[in-house]
């Protein structure tokens, strides 16, 4: 079990629409015989690259977040945490700030952030998309946070089986089993709301659109030593959570052990989403 929230963001500013031309030969027909009135649409934001990620770091440094992971730029990787240093978002931002000149930061696509944090409860993974281009149906800023619950963090050297013991009292009943699930969703909806707050602060937002989710791995087999994780790791497009980022396998593991706890322990699930690898 973890847990997955989102927050999609219209922020407050002047958007251009614009027509998008067709790439294929029969929609470039159509689209100079009806003078694109039958064309496609998207809007282009208007704000910088520096300007948004300036916002974004002051939001989650009011949180105490300050562990970056990954920050990407147009599919380029301006910063790579691979060692699992330690309040490194200040850093990141101000050589982002500095090595980014004001025409890269007017023309860019799309900007990818990956921060960390952790309190006495649970462990986050969050993800945060800027897409300067995107339908009109669609918010440029998307922010998705993964927690996992510092209960079952394998501790180093610490056995599976060490683990699967740590996590039976969860199993033992399924009245536990539910009060276990309700305190952590308790614990992650408060978390999400205040960071949707500290994003209201220092962003100024037309809407956002809010979702909770409480979700169960069903891998296709079962998993039960670290090393598996490592072969499920497939690249640069896996969803962070999955990823392998420097030091989060040993926060993950048991919620790849939990479907076969539940499973054996004749667990019912209610209000769940049960996902794939």
């Amino acid at each position: 079990m973890y847990f997955n929230g989102q927050l999609a963001i219209d922020p407050s500013q002047e958007t251009l629409v614009e027509k998008v031309r067709p790439t294929k030969a029969f929609g470039r027909m159509l689209y100079y015989l009806t003078a694109g009135g039958l064309s496609d649409r998207e809007e282009q934001e208007t704000f910088t690259a520096v300007a948004i990620l300036q916002e974004l770091n002051m939001a989650l440094r009011s949180m105490g977040v300050t562990n970056i992971v990954r920050l990407t730029k147009d599919q380029y990787d301006f910063y790579f945490d691979e060692q699992g240093l330690e309040d490194d978002l200040k850093d990141a931002m101000e050589q982002f700030h500095m090595e980014t000149d004001y025409y890269e930061s007017e023309l860019f696509e799309a900007l990818y952030l990956v921060v960390e944090h952790a309190d006495q409860e649970m462990t986050y993974l969050i993800e945060i998309e800027i897409d300067r281009l995107h339908p009109p149906d669609v918010y440029p800023i998307t922010i998705t946070v993964n927690g996992t619950a510092n209960d079952f963090a394998q501790q180093p050297g610490e056995s599976t089986d060490s683990l699967r013991q740590r996590m039976e009292p969860v199993f033992r009943a399924q009245d536990a089993y539910e009060q276990f699930q309700r305190q952590k969703e308790a614990h992650f909806s408060h978390f999400i709301s205040r960071l949707n707050q500290a994003v209201a602060t220092y962003i100024k937002c037309d809407d956002v659109r809010q979702t909770l989710d409480t979700r169960v791995i069903r891998p296709q087999e079962p998993v039960d030593r670290p090393e598996q994780l490592q072969e499920r790791h497939t690249g640069a497009d896996t969803p962070p959570l999955f990823h392998g980022y420097h030091g989060f396998d040993a926060f993950f593991l048991y919620a790849w052990m939990w479907s076969s706890m539940s499973f054996h322990h004749n667990i019912h699930y209610h209000d769940v989403s049960v996902v794939d690898e």
